[in-house]
Formats: C-alpha cells, structure tokens, sequence
C-alpha cells in the first residue's frame, strides 16, 4: 500500500506530536526498556523462533523512531512498477 505524501507527513508529525510529550517520551522509554532496545536480539544457542520475536519487538520501535525523524515529513519517492512480460 502506498501512501500519499500529504498522508504520510501528516502521520510522521502525528508520531512526532504523540511522542513529543512527557508522557510520550515516559511510553517510548518504557517501550523501550520492555522490549529490549539496546541489547542483541540473538545470543549463542537462541532458538530463531526467540530471535524472530525479539527482532519483531525492536521492528516496531525501529518504525516509532523512523516516524519520529525530522526526514520522515519528506515526500517519499514514490515507486516505479516495472515493465512486465519478456523473459529472463
């Protein structure tokens, strides 16, 4: 799905205004604490399903901190589909 740039930079500063807050940093730094921001998602004999769950976790602070960014009120360019048919 692809959003318009109007769209997305009005999420982006939705993100920016609801983390920008006391409360908002307090949620961040609790979210960041709970789902383990800073430490390795993956240690010596980690099953992967453990891994992919850590990893998971830190996808979506990851995402809340790429929201966040100054950059993230910038249009995205958008993408090209590419040609079909032909062969290889």
């Amino acid at each position: 799905m692809t959003r318009e740039p109007e769209d997305f930079q009005a999420l982006a500063r939705a993100y920016r205004d609801a983390f920008a807050t006391g409360s908002g940093e307090k949620v961040l730094a609790d979210l960041r604490r709970a789902f383990g921001w800073g430490r390795s998602s993956a240690g010596l004999g980690d099953r992967a399903e453990d891994v992919f769950l850590r990893e998971g976790m830190r996808a979506v602070l990851l995402h809340i901190d790429r929201m966040r960014a100054d950059d993230a009120a910038r249009p995205r360019p958008q993408k090209t589909a590419r040609p079909s048919g032909g062969t290889r």
